[in-house]
């Protein structure tokens, strides 16, 4: 459980069994990583660019109730 305030961003993978598609996100695996001052979770998000909402979703279980989130807005 993600407590306090923490952060979250997210880091790309390169998935070697995707053909080329147009774009540069569409050929990496998205993952969402949260992180305070004591744990980090990370869980897969699939390919390409997720939007807001998809990460905020991903990551609500792992939040504690009052918890403050800081991303990166990029």
């Amino acid at each position: 459980m993600l407590c306090g305030c923490s952060w979250t961003d997210k880091p790309y993978l390169t998935d070697s069994d995707i053909v080329q598609k147009s774009g540069p996100s569409k050929n990496k695996i998205c993952t969402a990583a949260g992180i305070d001052a004591l744990k980090s979770v990370g869980v897969i998000l699939g390919h390409g660019k997720p939007s807001s909402k998809r990460i905020e979703d991903a990551l609500l279980s792992y939040r504690a109730e009052g918890s403050i989130v800081m991303h990166t807005m990029g």
